[in-house]
């Protein structure tokens, strides 16, 4: 994990283009956010935005055992 003094600055998008919601686990494939943290990112806290991030790995191993 990223320092704590890293954290208070917001992390970058981890948006990377590929835009297709996947509707049986309802995110996108490409950067595996839910739609609901896709469009409210902009409006996220740096902490919000850093709590989504660090689901992100938890979904990244889902997605990879299970197929995405």
């Amino acid at each position: 994990p990223m320092a704590t003094s890293n954290r208070q600055m917001p992390p970058p998008s981890p948006c990377n283009f590929t835009c297709t919601v996947d509707r049986k686990k309802n995110w996108c494939v490409g950067c595996l956010r839910t739609l609901d943290e896709i469009g409210r990112w902009e409006q996220m806290t740096a902490k919000e935005q850093w709590d989504v991030i660090d689901t992100l790995d938890t979904r990244r191993a889902s997605a990879g055992k299970h197929g995405a």
